[in-house]
């Protein structure tokens, strides 16, 4: 069997834009469409070609995990919601995280129909849960239904070319909706399965390839891998990816990779509209670690910066150690929390107390001089 070998493999998911594959090519980069498996160490086999490299990188994200229900072909998947031409009149989501949150958000300004069914007692479990139960409210009241602690089990077409939806509460209830389009939300799990990768000698979790602080595999030194096929103990947002993907760029042919990603603490957002946004701790997460906690927060909609956007959903809970003075946490919602969270984050990686930020004079009107109220 032919073999050809190189310095560096690098294997992804998609399709590559021809306009992106010529620039490759001008480069002096091959490129092999396929699937790839590992058949040694640093040997990939691309539907028969054999290739090998002294590094190999793993860049194959993450799909949207297995239902295992009866009529999952009616599914429709996030990517594949994207290229729709138009919004049909009633859809529904499965699960209730960030997709299918910022979906149905999307969805409902347009004016349809939505339910979302969510398998646990409230949807975004990551985030605040009486900030989520704000956001909740508000979500009722520009038209999505929630159907909490119930779990899809069949989705099957209908006569008149729609979709029955069969699911059952945790009580053993079963209902059944009827909707145009189903949309998974359920989540996404790294997309390792097809890549053989015992064959490589590559240890993975269910969170994915198991990498050390350098991003090479922990079992495997001639391996790295980032972003969301990479089981790293960080949150899968881009915003990790790309700090990887900078450290990864570093160490792929060093002899010795000394460079290690720099995440301080990690902001995370689900654009519904309004945002919802959090740093740091939780605030069961501070109390069961032994701080003590000063929760400060507030509903903020009659604020004149969140008037003034014209919606009325907004709040905050700050999180500050009464010991240190210190922030703990933060966790905003409302018109730019995705932009203001960033303070926080700053705050808190460079070890800010909450007098210093509170100090601190921002350009007034805008939402980052709400901040000084907040504290």
């Amino acid at each position: 069997m032919s073999q050809k070998i190189f310095d560096l493999i690098v294997i992804g998911t998609g399709p590559v834009l021809e306009k992106s594959e010529a620039s490759f090519q001008k480069r002096g980069i091959e490129t092999f469409h396929g699937v790839a498996k590992f058949v040694g160490q640093a040997t990939i086999d691309v539907d028969g070609q054999w290739l090998e490299a002294k590094r190999v990188f793993i860049g194959t994200g993450a799909r949207p995990v297995h239902l295992g229900i009866h009529g999952e072909e009616h599914v429709m998947h996030s990517s594949e919601f994207f290229e729709l031409s138009e919004i049909p009149a009633h859809v529904t989501f499965i699960g209730g995280g960030y997709i299918s949150m910022e979906f149905a958000h999307v969805v409902a300004r347009f004016g349809s129909k939505v339910v979302v069914i969510d398998p646990n007692d409230r949807p975004l479990q990551a985030f605040d849960p009486d900030l989520v139960e704000q956001l909740t409210r508000w979500s009722t009241e520009i038209g999505i239904e929630f159907i909490r602690k119930s779990s899809v089990v069949g989705v099957a077409k209908t006569n008149d070319g729609g979709l029955r939806v069969d699911f059952k509460s945790d009580d053993g209830e079963r209902q059944t909706i009827t909707t145009q389009l189903v949309v998974h939300g359920a989540g996404r799990v790294a997309n390792i399965e097809s890549l053989n990768l015992g064959a490589g000698d590559v240890r993975y979790s269910q969170r994915g390839i198991v990498v050390d602080e350098y991003m090479r595999s922990e079992s495997n030194p001639r391996v790295f891998a980032a972003g969301d096929c990479a089981d790293h103990g960080q949150p899968k947002l881009t915003s990790v990816a790309n700090e990887q993907a900078r450290i990864v760029v570093r160490n792929l042919f060093s002899e010795s990779p000394e460079e290690r990603p720099d995440y301080g603490i990690v902001p995370q957002v689900v654009f519904t509209s309004p945002c919802l946004a959090a740093v740091g701790l939780s605030e069961a997460e501070a109390r069961d670690q032994g701080f003590d906690v000063d929760v400060r927060s507030q509903d903020t909609s009659t604020w004149g910066s969140v008037r003034k956007t014209g919606q009325d959903c907004a709040a905050y809970k700050i999180l500050i150690n009464k010991k240190t003075d210190h922030l703990l946490g933060a966790h905003l919602l409302g018109p730019a929390a995705e932009e203001v969270i960033n303070l926080f984050a700053l705050a808190m990686k460079f070890d800010l107390s909450a007098t210093d930020l509170k100090s601190t004079l921002f350009a007034y009107p805008t939402f980052g001089a709400d901040l000084r109220r907040m504290l």
